[in-house]
């Protein structure tokens, strides 16, 4: 009976009705869209720095002329408590050349193919494998931009380099190409590093006459802070045993790469604070709509206080017209957005929109709760007047 008569309510004046459900229908829309594209760039973002290889502990000497990492340090912190993969590098500036070009690059020496942190999606060819690092064999893997540049073509597996390496030339064997990532911030940092060539650590350390190692990374079985915390110090202590009185650092690179996400997320939070500002103003047309709907319906009113009705039945009918109406304005909100998510991931296929469930249930027990919180006052003016006032429309 009551929600018959607050549809009947609602349809009396539709143009009234239909500007005070549209404000709320713009600001849910507004928050929905700012929350799903904020999650869709922090995966992004998240991806990428993961793809960098920066979600682990980053060892590296400070001095270099009486510190240098070796293979030994990588076998002792990989015997660690909690370890899950060690990786070394050996990275060495040189140039490659060819019969079409030639440029500067860096060479970037494996230790282990099968625990490197970066992401390379390989699209011909192999990587490079153990027996390549354990017999120092003349091989590489370059992207295809690197491969178009200096051959001409993607696929340049078996195609010939000539590499410059500390005074030294020598000939490559180009057995994989692999994709160059098309993200943001991969972008920005191939428009400041030449191309890459990954080739055997082994190799490069040959020719540099030197068994040093750039960089060891390190990750956690469990990557949490206080496992993190530990696993730094028992590296440290590890090292300290052949490395005693040296200069070295030791960084939680996904620290950082976790201070990046809280610095966007705040961003986000901003934003959707911003926007939902907007939802407030449209909950104030509830009130008002309501004030209206109260000074409309006094006769009403009396009616219905005459012939028995409490405070709380002619208060409850007003908060429920005006959350019917926050739900009303909400729902066509997240119907709106789909729209929107769907017809922006049709046309962006790479930039992955998604609206989740929860996203979709917060949102209508706030539209319940606002609805219900703005609509009070209204609601407590109509269930104290008195059924004399009414009829007589004062």
């Amino acid at each position: 009976m009551i929600f018959r008569m607050i549809i009947k309510t609602i349809t009396t004046k539709p143009a009234r009705t239909f500007l005070t459900i549209l404000s709320i229908v713009i600001g849910v829309t507004s928050v929905l869209l700012i929350n799903s594209v904020s999650n869709a760039g922090t995966k992004m973002i998240s991806d990428e720095l993961n793809s960098l290889g920066i979600d682990c502990i980053s060892i590296t000497s400070q001095d270099t002329d009486e510190f240098l990492l070796t293979n030994n340090d990588i076998n002792n912190l990989s015997k660690i408590n909690g370890v899950k993969d060690v990786y070394g590098f050996y990275s060495h500036g040189g140039a490659i050349s060819t019969n079409k070009t030639n440029g500067n690059v860096i060479f970037w020496g494996l230790s282990d193919p099968d625990n490197h942190l970066l992401s390379i999606d390989l699209l011909y060819g192999e990587f490079i494998n153990q027996e390549d690092i354990a017999k120092t064999l003349p091989v590489c893997v370059i992207d295809k931009e690197t491969a178009i540049n200096y051959f001409g073509k993607e696929d340049a597996v078996g195609e010939q380099l000539s590499a410059y390496i500390n005074d030294y030339k020598i000939d490559m064997t180009v057995i994989g190409i692999s994709g160059k990532s098309d993200g943001i911030l991969s972008e920005v940092i191939n428009g400041f590093i030449p191309e890459i060539v990954y080739t055997s650590s082994n190799l490069i350390q040959y020719l540099c006459e030197t068994n040093a190692i750039s960089q060891i990374s390190v990750t956690m079985n469990e990557m949490s802070d206080k496992n993190i915390r530990n696993g730094i110090n028992d590296i440290r202590n590890t090292l300290l045993k052949t490395h005693s009185g040296k200069k070295m650092s030791i960084e939680n690179l996904t620290e950082n790469k976790n201070s990046i996400i809280k610095i966007i997320s705040m961003i986000k939070l901003l934003l959707t604070a911003i926007a939902g500002i907007s939802v407030i103003v449209a909950s104030i047309g509830i009130t008002n709509i309501m004030y209206i709907s109260v000074a409309e319906r006094k006769r009403e009113i009396g009616i219905k206080k005459a012939i028995g009705a409490t405070n709380l039945q002619i208060g409850s009918e007003f908060i429920i017209e005006g959350i019917a109406i926050a739900v009303v304005g909400c729902l066509v909100g997240i119907i709106f957005t789909l729209i929107l998510l769907y017809l922006s991931n049709l046309f962006l296929p790479d930039f992955s929109l998604k609206l989740s469930i929860k996203t979709v249930l917060t949102s209508i027990a706030i539209s319940i709760i606002l609805g219900a919180l703005f609509s009070l006052i209204p609601s407590i003016k109509a269930a104290i007047q008195t059924p004399v006032k009414c009829l007589k429309n004062e």
